[in-house]
């Protein structure tokens, strides 16, 4: 194990980014969404305004069929859907918004500076961010691959990369990534949010029976980045419902193997990721919402890391 020489920093939003969190969060959802969204306008802004109505009273968000939003054009791409479910939410162009906007800057910079990018995206659920992220470096050499265990999230995942004319950009991999200890494990998957669908079956809410079990097979980032020679700045962005550690145990050889690594993580299903990236010599960048965090890893040498930690905070 790798351990970091600098102290651990507390991971929580400032007073200042969560005032500017929120007024953003607004502002996507209302005023900036008929700008972001081409079609269909007037029935995604209903559908924000309940489903924020119902997260800021603490209830789950209705599945609104009848609005019959199949399919989202936006800034970020073209996205179908699959109705009465919680799938326009996660495609919409104000999902997660600030960790959008931030991940795809760390690309311009790599652009700018001309580095070999290979961007993993692990639980890519329909898309949202392996699409979002092909189409903005689309004229750019960027290596994609996009993990999802769920066969219907798969199937979805392959319609949308083909949509957006992305076939041969991203490689999708029908599996699931752990830290090597199985090779196969049940998915619990939410039929009406399938994007909170995992392995962990205690991180899923079930209600009126409406999670399915299936068997998937388990690999590891290490194993799935073999064939690799050369790894110079390795991008992640993890959301496993509260398997992250056992996902970053999977691929601490490729993250040694990397000049540098930049990650995404879903921090507040399982907090206890904060204390792993911390003791693996993770440096935190930024946290700019609730739900993730931003983290970067240079390439080691011996025990310790060889960034101060100071210059990355962001």
């Amino acid at each position: 194990m790798v351990v970091s020489n600098t102290p651990a920093v507390p991971v929580t939003l400032s007073w200042r980014r969560r005032l500017t969190f929120v007024a953003g969060y607004v502002m996507h959802k209302t005023v900036l969404l008929p700008r972001d969204v081409r079609s269909p306008r007037l029935r995604m802004l209903v559908y924000e305004a309940a489903y924020s109505i119902c997260r800021l009273l603490g209830r789950r968000p209705l599945r609104m069929a009848f609005l019959d939003i199949t399919r989202i054009d936006s800034v970020f791409g073209t996205f179908h859907l699959r109705p009465g479910t919680m799938d326009a939410a996660c495609a919409s162009p104000a999902f997660e918004r600030p960790d959008v906007d931030a991940l795809l800057a760390e690309f311009d910079r790599a652009v700018r500076m001309r580095r070999d990018v290979v961007f993993v995206d692990v639980g890519a659920d329909l898309g949202t961010y392996s699409v979002t992220v092909g189409n903005h470096v689309r004229a750019h050499p960027v290596r994609i691959l996009a993990f999802e265990p769920s066969s219907s999230s798969a199937a979805l995942l392959r319609r949308n990369i083909t949509a957006n004319g992305l076939d041969d950009a991203v490689d999708v991999r029908q599996r699931a990534l752990g830290d090597g200890s199985v090779t196969t494990a049940t998915l619990s998957f939410d039929v009406d949010e399938p994007g909170s669908s995992g392995l962990d079956s205690s991180a899923i809410v079930v209600r009126n029976g409406h999670v399915v079990e299936e068997h998937v097979p388990v690999s590891t980032l290490d194993a799935e980045l073999a064939d690799v020679a050369e790894l110079d700045l390795l991008v992640l962005k993890i959301d496993v419902e509260g398997l992250e550690c056992a996902v970053l145990q999977g691929a601490r050889v490729s993250v040694a193997r990397a000049a540098e690594t930049v990650l995404l993580v879903e921090d507040f299903v399982d907090t206890r990721v904060i204390e792993h990236l911390h003791a693996d010599g993770w440096l935190l960048m930024m946290k700019v919402t609730p739900y993730n965090s931003f983290w970067r890893r240079p390439r080691t040498t011996g025990d310790t890391t060889t960034t101060d930690v100071g210059n990355v905070i962001g």
